[in-house]
Order: structure tokens, then C-alpha cells, then sequence
């Protein structure tokens, strides 16, 4: 029961309530309506990577939102502060240069209720093979040096002569006559 004019209530849960005012003094007089405390939605999605190389790459998103009510929710998805689609569900974004994004998306439901989630995705640089060699031909045994000369790299996978290895390679000796291929 609520006395004077005007009258508050903050709705916690959503569903439909009857809202009922009755008044008196000599004569008495009521008056009632209803209200619906409509759900917020929940704005979910997936990025196919979290972390993409190159200078110019693309990311495509997966909207698992929920709107919790009747009717087709509106979405707005954000790379940083900038606006890049609107109501599409699954868009795809192109991320120019390496950095660190920001991935926002705004649900709203028909009753103007929303909910925004973001993520980060990481665009690194594109890592760059470079490989020195010293002499490449001579008489076996033959000492063959190799140089790795490499950016951008966390890890090294050599295939040399048909065999392979991990991690620094300096020097390969050949003890049979072959043709010598890197790859």
C-alpha cells in the first residue's frame, strides 16, 4: 500500500503486474492498469579466433544473444568506438592493422531493454621466414651453415635434407652427395 502522490516501485523481476489506485474522501473511486516488466536480453557471441596474423585479416563473429522476449532483437556491433553494422546476426569484420581490438555487441529487445557485451581479438604481424645459407655446394662431408635470420617468429621448424628439426639449426654436415633443398 502506497499513500501519496506520485507513487514509485522499482520491479526486480520481469512478468506482468496490475497496478491498482483507489482513492477516497465522501466518495470513492478506483482506477487500475497493467504493466510488463519486460526481460533484458543477454548479448553472447563467439570470435572464430582470438587472435588472427597478418596486416589485413578477418574476423567473423557468432551471435548466441537471446532476447529474451517476443519479437526480433536489434544488434549493434562495434570494433573500439565505431559503429559497423546494425541487425545483422553473424557479421564479418576486416582489422586493417596489428593491435588489440576491442569487439562489442548491443542487444536490444522491442521494449528498448539492452545488454552489451566485448572481447578482445589480437591481431599480431604476420611472422616473416628468412634464411641465410653459406656455401651450397662442395665435396661431402660438407659442413653446410645456415643462418636464421627470421621476425616475428616464437618457434623454428627446419626441414633439412629430409629430416627435420626444432629450434636452432647452425650447422648440417651432409655425408652423402644430395641435393640440398630448404623449404
Amino acid at each position: 500500500n502506497y499513500t501519496g502522490s506520485p507513487a514509485t516501485h522499482s520491479f526486480s523481476v520481469p512478468g506482468t503486474y496490475n497496478i491498482r489506485l483507489n482513492v477516497s474522501g465522501v466518495c470513492a473511486n478506483d482506477s487500475s492498469t497493467t504493466v510488463e516488466i519486460a526481460p533484458t536480453p543477454t548479448s553472447n557471441f563467439t570470435l572464430d579466433a582470438d587472435s588472427l596474423c597478418g596486416g589485413r585479416s578477418v574476423i567473423t563473429l557468432t551471435n548466441n544473444s537471446t532476447s529474451n522476449t517476443t519479437g526480433s532483437p536489434a544488434y549493434l556491433w562495434y570494433v573500439g568506438d565505431t559503429l559497423q553494422t546494425t541487425n545483422v546476426p553473424n557479421p564479418s569484420f576486416q582489422l586493417d592493422s596489428t593491435g588489440t581490438f576491442t569487439i562489442g555487441l548491443e542487444t536490444e529487445n522491442i521494449f528498448g531493454c539492452r545488454d552489451t557485451l566485448e572481447q578482445n581479438v589480437t591481431l599480431l604481424p604476420q611472422p616473416v621466414a628468412n634464411l641465410q645459407v653459406g656455401d651450397t655446394a662442395d665435396c661431402v662431408p660438407f659442413g653446410v651453415g645456415f643462418t636464421d635470420l627470421s621476425t616475428g617468429n616464437s618457434s623454428r621448424h627446419w626441414e633439412i635434407g629430409g629430416l627435420y628439426f626444432s629450434g636452432t639449426v647452425e650447422i648440417f654436415t651432409y655425408t652423402a652427395p644430395e641435393i640440398m633443398e630448404t623449404v
